[in-house]
């Protein structure tokens, strides 16, 4: 029987960002349908004959009238000029089926009909709530979530260091705690690193062997730094507060799920050094002018705060007040040649700057501001190498008529004493993450951990919730016999006149690996072994040939082999573990995003550090870069490797794999020789659809089956059903 189904359209034309949260400003109006159209829905959400992609909720290109109120809800779009419907964009759309809610989504404006002159009908899309992010995020890059500045930190030796070897650097953002979520791990953009404890000392070498006073190591600057991706998540939800992840105690982004928290991405956008943002023509480090001292000819009308700066407070009593301000910057003689800018500030408003200067200078100060009676002064130097000064001072000056009619002139002078600008520039977050898409991230993301993501919208607070689990959570839950989802018996809505049964495998291998696996070690072992590191091609549990082409699940991330370290002198292996950012050339390389797990080793091997060119530490507490999650000197889990390659921290087989772990149950299913597509047809009454989620089963007799698709025409209330038959016994074990 034909189903009535109700379609609602929101247009947002010209709402701003707290208009467009506000469900109330221009709400939802209902299109008017022709009454012979047909629409047709199909949902899936995992299909077998493309394992790694995400589907959504989608309609076919159908028509409405182009009836008064259909003319009115888009605005005459057919005429250009009227401006007041944006068919560039998706723009948020409600069905319902029988009055009752079905799906939320989104419609695209495709074009109108015209007829002698006049619109006749409107072509549209209907499209489920996933597709709205590819709208949301277009093409947006990670350096486009300027949130992430919130862990922006200085890039200088100690710095470096502290985020080396030390843990609960937290960051709290917002009022929420961040743990360690700026760490410095142990991969080296260019130099080799080694350890030999019997090797003779060469100057600036990469020899981890520590001996007191001897300059070599790794090198501060040699390192990068690496930011939790559970930050990346959560700059997302800052920068489109319109979608959530979800806060339920089984998604996947979660804190407490250690395969994903323990996960970082390296913080390098180009090969080689650190450097500064291109757009930049020098990297400057900018400092505040910390003014200490106070010295006065007569009672102060100042103070001095390490934060804010300098206030100024003159009683507006005085008659005839006449006040005046200089400011001067005296650099040391082995300085002189150093280039920096100063800025000077009333108020937080720049008030006078100078840039590429050299030596000392005199602070030009602005006629306005010669006559201050109160304020607040600051002054920022910003050098491009290390900058010693004597001395920075700020004067006050005041000439007035006291009470009794006698000319008074006094002073105060602040000043700093001499004090040593260090270059080392602000490291931010957005200049040095790596270019990739947004969309390109979270795609990578699910791909790596065969992640199933559904979107549930509030229209209350026009927010989508993306809830994010992997494929075993949500087809069968945690707990025995507690699968999360339902099983409903179709079998009497079922169409008995015709059913195709079909192979559910259209494929003869599937082949999991990396995009990037071009770094040394990496590119070393495809060179031993004739295999790409951590790649796996599967072809069933039987390891049986069949027919059909190969199909790829490529990670659009690069993917490093690591090294952990034995004495050269001994043989006695180190509790260090390495990365070498280079390629097969041992030339500074730089490829995809780099995804890897971080291991914090205390008490482990000392191991030699270099601050500077001058100053050596030894270090026993340090972060590592790992392809598995340590639990120990001996012991590791989870792998980011497909197949089980020989751990290098372990230097054990890990059978933890990503495909042990989050594809295998899927595709044993698809390539089980029982597997089979059923395809029916059946007439679903409301209840099923509109409660249905696509890890529920379907029963048809004896037979318990897995969705694969539903298409629905509401025109007729048939539903074409592709199913998949399920092995129970699999989900079992």
């Amino acid at each position: 029987m034909r189903k009535e189904l109700a379609l609602y359209v929101r247009n947002i034309y010209g709402l701003d960002a707290d208009e467009l949260a506000d469900p109330a400003t221009q709400p939802f109006e209902r299109v008017e349908f022709f009454k012979d159209e047909t629409v047709t829905l199909t949902q899936t959400i995992k299909n077998s004959t493309v394992p790694d992609k995400l589907f959504t909720d989608f309609t076919q290109g159908f028509t409405i009238p182009a009836s008064p109120v259909n003319n009115k809800i888009f605005k005459h779009y057919y005429n250009n000029g009227i401006l007041g419907f944006d068919a560039r964009i998706k723009v948020p759309a409600r069905l319902e089926l029988n009055l009752m809610p079905f799906k939320d989504g989104y419609i695209k404006l495709e074009s109108v009909a015209m007829e002698f002159g006049k619109p006749k009908s409107y072509k549209i899309t209907f499209f489920g709530n996933t597709v709205g992010l590819t709208e949301l995020f277009g093409e947006d890059q990670l350096s486009n979530l300027d949130w992430l500045n919130n862990f922006s930190l200085l890039y200088d030796g100690t710095v470096i260091k502290d985020r080396f070897s030390t843990n609960n650097n937290n960051v709290t953002v917002d009022g929420v705690q961040y743990v360690d979520p700026i760490i410095t791990p142990l991969i080296t953009h260019t130099r080799r690193l080694y350890y030999n404890s019997g090797q003779t000392v060469v100057a600036g070498d990469g020899n981890l062997s520590y001996t007191a006073s001897d300059l070599k190591g790794v090198r501060a600057t040699d390192l990068k730094y690496a930011i939790r991706n559970e930050v990346i998540i959560k700059a997302i939800e800052k920068t489109y507060p319109s979608i959530s992840f979800g806060s339920s105690a089984t998604r996947f982004f979660r804190n407490n799920n250690a395969p994903f928290y323990n996960m970082y991405m390296w913080l390098s956008r180009r090969k080689g050094s650190v450097q500064a943002d291109s757009a930049f023509e020098a990297p400057v480090y900018p400092f505040f002018v910390p003014f200490n001292t106070i010295s006065s000819t007569d009672v102060a009308f100042g103070s001095v705060d390490p934060v804010t700066g300098i206030t100024v407070n003159i009683p507006s009593q005085y008659n005839s007040f006449d006040g005046s301000v200089s400011c001067s910057i005296d650099v040391a003689g082995g300085s002189g040649s150093v280039i920096y800018n100063y800025e000077l500030s009333y108020n937080g408003l720049a008030v006078s700057s100078a840039f590429n200067v050299t030596g000392d200078q005199t602070v030009v100060i602005p006629n306005n501001l010669q006559n201050v009676t109160s304020g607040t002064f600051t002054l920022i130097i910003s050098p491009q190498t290390t900058l010693v000064l004597t001395q920075v001072s700020l004067t006050l000056e005041r000439a007035y008529v006291n009470d009794s009619g006698a000319d008074i002139e006094e002073s105060s002078q602040f000043s700093t004493g001499s004090f040593t600008i260090t270059a080392a520039f602000n490291f931010e977050i957005t200049q040095q993450i790596p270019q990739m898409q947004i969309l390109d991230y979270l795609t990578n993301l699910f791909k790596m951990f065969n992640l199933i993501a559904y979107v549930t919208y509030d229209p209350s607070s026009g927010i989508s919730t993306i809830e994010v689990q992997d494929y075993n959570q949500y087809y069968f839950g945690n707990n025995d016999y507690d699968f999360g989802y339902k099983s409903i018996d179709i079998t009497k809505y079922v169409a008995v006149d015709k059913e195709t049964i079909a192979t559910a495998l259209p494929y003869s291998e599937i082949n999991f690996s990396y995009k990037d696996l071009k770094t040394f070690f990496a590119s070393f072992h495809k060179q031993i072994t004739n295999q790409n590191w951590g790649t796996e091609t599967y072809r069933g549990a039987d390891n049986s040939l069949f027919s059909g082409n190969t199909y790829k699940v490529e990670i659009g991330f690069e993917h490093q082999k690591y090294e952990r370290l034995i004495d050269g002198t001994g043989q006695t292996v180190k509790t260090i573990q390495w990365g070498w950012s280079v390629d097969d050339n041992e030339e500074s390389y730089i490829g995809n995003p780099l995804q890897f797990y971080a291991y914090r080793k205390t008490g482990g091997t000392q191991l030699s550090f270099m601050i500077n060119d001058s100053t050596v530490e030894p270090l026993t507490n340090y972060w590592l870069p790992a392809n598995s999650i340590i639990t120990g000197n001996t012991t590791a889990s989870q792998s980011l490797n497909f197949f089980p390659e020989t751990d290098e921290w372990t230097f054990q087989v890990n059978l933890n794999t990503l495909f042990k772990n989050y594809y295998e149950v899927y595709m044993e299913g698809i390539f089980d020789f029982a597997k089979r597509i059923i395809t029916v047809d059946a007439y679903l009454p409301d209840s099923v659809l509109n409660e249905l989620q696509l890890n529920d089963r379907f029963i048809i007799g004896d037979n318990t089956y897995v969705i694969n698709s539903i298409t629905t025409n509401f025109a007729t209330g048939k539903s074409q059903l592709e199913l998949l038959t399920e092995n129970l016994k699999q989900i079992l074990l």
